[in-house]
């Protein structure tokens, strides 16, 4: 329960220097489409981790109803931002590669309010959606014309332009090794869905049942420490990017959200059976 509290307070503390440099805070204020799109990532990350604080805290007042899937849900969320985030901040990229990538999110955006609206039999000829459709081809015709795009394998054309991924080779970070992140990925998303998995830890309430490696405390503290590593990767990052919001933050923020970086709390917390 130490971890716990200590893993808990991590994220609180980090949670609280996010939000001075967000739109959380303060207001808009963007000069390009990228620093748009990560301000926006940054947002997200941060009420990912709010709704996990204010979910733990919900315990002090019924336990019972203690979702703890809705944790590890965020959590693994926050890990698919940041893979985004650092997709679209990454360095020493061309400005026509930064364009396509806005644009193939765009053009992601277009295709799934479109299969959306004709799921739920809206019509496609109001005008609203006709604007969107309009807005499809205009992005399917800029992203052609994009030299970036050119110089795709025939392969990654077809996907950039089917509209069906956000983002085409998307690189891992790295924050964590290629198979801890995995274990952890995978952790996390059986505890998402109504796997046998997830249904053992997804409450305090307790069932032999259903009782794995994984157990509440257990699924708790990845979540918590996963969530505060990526989040404190992702504001370093932006702040190198925006410097002016350096000044936003005291020296002993600073130092916490380098300090947060580091994967120890998951490296030298062992998962181990009492």
């Amino acid at each position: 329960m130490n971890d716990l509290r200590e893993n808990r307070q991590k994220l609180n503390i980090l949670y609280d220097i996010g939000k001075k440099i967000s739109p959380l805070e303060i207001s808009s204020s963007y000069s390009s489409l990228r620093t748009s799109q990560l301000e926006k990532i940054v947002e997200k990350v941060l009420l990912h981790d709010k709704s996990i604080l204010r979910t733990i805290d919900h315990i002090q007042i019924d336990s019972s109803e203690f979702d703890v899937s809705i944790i590890a849900s965020a959590a693994r969320n926050i890990m698919e931002c940041t893979n985004l985030y650092f997709h679209i901040s990454e360095r020493k990229i061309t400005p026509d590669e930064i364009e396509l990538r806005f644009q193939t999110m765009y053009l992601n955006a277009l295709i799934n309010l479109t299969d959306i609206y004709q799921k739920l039999s809206f019509s496609l000829n109001g005008f609203r959606a006709r604007l969107e459709m309009d807005s499809l081809h205009r992005t399917r015709d800029k992203i052609k014309s994009l030299s970036s795009f050119l110089v795709k394998t025939e392969n990654e054309k077809a996907q950039i332009l089917s509209g069906r991924k956000a983002a085409v080779n998307v690189k891992s970070p790295s924050i964590l090794n290629k198979q801890l992140e995995s274990a952890i990925y995978n952790v996390l998303s059986n505890s998402v869905h109504s796997l046998f998995i997830g249904l053992g830890n997804n409450s305090i309430n307790y069932n032999g049942f259903y009782r794995t490696f994984f157990d509440v405390i257990k699924l708790l503290n990845i979540s918590l420490a996963v969530s505060t590593i990526y989040t404190a990767h992702v504001l370093k990052d932006y702040l190198d990017l925006r410097k002016r919001f350096y000044r936003l933050i005291n020296e002993k923020e600073k130092n916490q959200i380098k300090e947060f970086k580091s994967t120890e709390a998951l490296t030298i917390y062992r998962i181990t059976e009492n």
